[in-house]
This record gives structure tokens, C-alpha cells and sequence, in this order.
């Protein structure tokens, strides 16, 4: 995996959320919220996979992949629910349908996960 496919893969993802937004789709209809999270902790267990080869740590343990990953991509997360939060408080737009429940906030951080681990065992397991 190259480093520039994997910001590249990062970018359409951001770009597609923006896009998702700019024409309310992603504030009328949760599964798209759902998706882009997914693919979002997909993506970003490209970069988890390029630091542990580029650390010389790919002939840890299966679980060390795992984990690093998992943590790599629940940082990033945290992040990104952060930039949402903030986001929203500031554009304070009305047509926000979706919410910032616990229950939207969880789902996001699961759907990031079960996208990671999917990223895992496609980029980061096999990395000798």
C-alpha cells in the first residue's frame, strides 16, 4: 500500500462527506452517515497499516495489528466527532435533522470500528 493511495482513498472519503452535506442528503437520510463512517475507518486503516510497516512492526502478532488499528482509527474518530460537533455549533443550521444523540455518537464510533476491522483483515493482517 502506498502512502499516496491511502490519503487519496482519505480525501474521497472527506470529499464525498462534504459533498453529502452541501446537498442535505446526509442530514435527511442516516444511512449516509452510516456509510461514510464505515468507509471512513476503512480508509484510515490504510495509514495504520503504512505505520506499522514503515515502524518495522510487521511481524508482530496478529492482535498487535488489530489493536493498533482499532486505536488508530478510534483517535481518529474521536477527532472527527469533535470537527462534527463543532462544525454544527458554529454553522448552527436548522435543517439538521440528525442529531448529536449518544446513539448517533456510538453508532458512528461502531461503524468506524466494524470498518477497520474489515480494513484489517484486508491491509493490515497479512503485513509480514
Amino acid at each position: 500500500m502506498k502512502f499516496r493511495t491511502a490519503t487519496t482513498a482519505i480525501g474521497a472519503v472527506f470529499l464525498l462527506s462534504v459533498l453529502l452535506s452541501v446537498t442535505d442528503i446526509a442530514f435527511k437520510y442516516e444511512y449516509t452517515d452510516v456509510s461514510v463512517h464505515f468507509l471512513g475507518g476503512f480508509v484510515w486503516t490504510m495509514i495504520a497499516g503504512i505505520l506499522i510497516t514503515q515502524a518495522g512492526k510487521g511481524g508482530q502478532p496478529m492482535w498487535f495489528g488489530l489493536f493498533f488499528t482499532l486505536g488508530f482509527v478510534a483517535a481518529i474518530s474521536v477527532g472527527w466527532e469533535w470537527a462534527e460537533y463543532i462544525f454544527v455549533k458554529a454553522v448552527d443550521i436548522e435543517k439538521i435533522t440528525v442529531g448529536f444523540t449518544l446513539r448517533d455518537t456510538l453508532g458512528d464510533f461502531i461503524n468506524n470500528a466494524l470498518g477497520a476491522a474489515v480494513g484489517w483483515y484486508i491491509f493490515v493482517k497479512n503485513i509480514k
